[in-house]
């Protein structure tokens, strides 16, 4: 296939003019690239001066001539979340007491145990901002301070221990030997899916083939 230009010198059909197009698209690469490593770098540069760079804004603030400003309505309720975690047995109960209180993210959303969870690992509440796992003191306030980081940290709620993760093994693992088999009457240990409601399923299910 080849392509002539009817207003322009220009067309695919003779080795010359080949060579010219891929000359053009090389050129036309380069420029791309360079374009975007000159970007990458100014985001970079923008990152290590503590600048927010966009994304998910975060609940607590808001943005003002590209500044992170504290929206202290939402930041109560941000520093209510990182508090309750300490205290609170599981997310499930936070997510309830949240969600009975009319509390929601910023677009209006039920708030939910990856939510608590995101916002417990998020640094920008103490300030500071993230490139390429380096942490930036950032030009925006702080809502947490240190001791109430401290304290999120050490109750285990954002490493996957403590009550909460001994909470869920016990459920699942009430759940995955609730049954037995019918025939033999030993309890079946297939390999199962690791949400709770899903193990039941698949060992009733084993059971009933058992049968």
């Amino acid at each position: 296939m080849s392509f002539v230009a009817v207003t322009q010198q220009f067309n695919t059909t003779t080795s010359m003019s080949r060579l010219m197009l891929n000359a053009l698209l090389s050129f036309a690469q380069f420029e791309r690239e360079v374009t975007a490593e000159r970007i990458r770098d100014q985001i970079a540069a923008s990152k290590t001066k503590g600048m927010w760079m966009g994304g998910s804004l975060p609940l607590g603030y808001d943005v003002e001539n590209r500044l992170l400003v504290v929206n202290e309505a939402e930041a109560s309720l941000a520093r209510r979340i990182l508090k309750d975690s300490t205290r609170c047995r599981s997310a499930t109960e936070m997510v309830r007491e949240l969600a009975a209180d009319g509390h929601t993210t910023k677009s209006r959303r039920c708030l939910t145990k990856q939510t608590l969870y995101k916002m417990m690992h998020n640094r920008i509440y103490r300030g500071e901002i993230l490139r390429k796992g380096t942490y930036y003191a950032g030009q925006h306030p702080a809502i947490n301070d240190q001791g109430l980081w401290d304290a999120v940290r050490s109750s285990g709620r954002t490493t996957g221990s403590g009550p909460w993760r001994h909470a869920s093994a016990d459920s699942r693992r009430r759940c995955s030997w609730a049954f037995s088999s019918p025939t033999t009457g030993n309890a079946s240990r297939p390999p199962l899916p690791a949400r709770p409601m899903a193990r039941c399923i698949a060992t009733i299910c084993r059971s009933a083939r058992l049968a």
